[in-house]
């Protein structure tokens, strides 16, 4: 139905002098009724959206803690110098000064057999049963070189004078499974963040339906408000606020779904860990993780219901 408009209605002049919050809190208010007298679609509207945002942002979080726990293992490219046994301490400490001066190295650590003995009894069992003087292990020599320079000739330059250095017996090389773990992690970055894009346009479009189902239900309310000369944005804001409560909700849904999902698993997890004597447990949202989610969320509320709200004013207005 198009609407013929000739001169201003009287009641156009409230429409411009109301007071900007006020405004904006009739809006709301107005927003809050549309909500509570569609509670189910409502409803359901939240419930698709909350899981359109739930399944990357779960994808999220399980890849910092993929992060978290490889940073526990230790993710840098390592060489191992293993040295002959009978090598003594004050040999291998003036060895790790040596190769501390080398441009091609960031950090070396030195792991006294001794050391390496007592952490092998702890973790075994055997602490207090074997004797010390039967101690195979040799001292070791960690090596992590620079990442920002690195690349295939210096590594082999680097592991051909470790091989050929007389207090080295092996060298063992600990690069390739770094470099897949790196890409792997960038493919699941990757993943998720196309994921996220197209959840996201699928959460735009539910809202922007749901609130484009509200604007025909109130479509003689827009009409009459139109012919007393209320503006576009004075009618565009409770639907508005509208989409924004829908997101809000939302979000705070996601957030819910995901820690319930982090709290079934967290006992699991932590028992698998320390199994493999690591302290690492699973961690969820932290507090600024969790603004900014329901911040997304409530901004995609929002232009899903400016896309609605726009597209079906387009269709009541007023014919000059």
């Amino acid at each position: 139905m198009n609407i013929r408009r000739t001169n201003p209605a009287p009641g156009a002049r409230r429409f411009r002098t109301e007071p900007f919050f006020l405004q904006h809190w009739r809006a709301l208010g107005e927003s809050l009724k549309h909500v509570d007298a569609n509670r189910a679609p409502t409803a359901i509207g939240i419930a698709v959206m909350a899981v359109a945002i739930a399944l990357p942002a779960l994808l999220y979080i399980f890849i910092q803690n993929q992060h978290a726990l490889f940073e526990d293992w230790g993710d840098e490219a390592s060489l191992t110098a293993f040295l002959h046994r009978g090598v003594d301490a004050g040999a291998a400490e003036r060895l790790m000064q040596q190769l501390s001066g080398d441009s091609r190295i960031d950090r070396v650590r030195l792991i006294h057999r001794d050391d390496a003995f007592a952490e092998f009894a702890v973790s075994s069992g055997l602490a207090g049963i074997v004797d010390d003087e039967i101690n195979p292990l040799p001292h070791v020599l960690v090596l992590v070189p620079h990442t920002g320079t690195w690349d295939a000739d210096r590594a082999q330059s680097l592991i051909a004078s470790l091989e050929s250095n007389t207090l080295v017996d092996t060298v063992l090389v600990d690069f390739a499974w770094v470099d897949r773990l790196r890409a792997i992690g960038l493919v699941a970055k990757r993943a998720v963040f196309i994921v996220a894009l197209l959840l996201a346009g699928g959460a735009l479009l539910i809202v922007g339906n749901t609130i484009r189902t509200l604007v025909h239900q109130h479509r003689d309310e827009i009409e009459v408000l139109k012919l007393v000369g209320a503006t576009d944005a004075y009618i565009r804001r409770p639907f508005l606020y509208g989409g924004a409560i829908h997101g809000f909700l939302a979000g705070v849904a996601a957030v819910l779904v995901v820690e319930a999902i982090f709290a079934v698993l967290r006992n699991p997890v932590t028992r698998v860990a320390e199994t493999y004597l690591s302290d690492f447990t699973i961690a969820g949202f932290s507090v600024a993780q969790t603004v900014l989610l329901v911040t997304v969320s409530s901004g995609l509320g929002w232009s899903g219901a400016w896309i609605g709200v726009v597209l079906s004013l387009q269709q009541l207005d007023p014919v000059d």
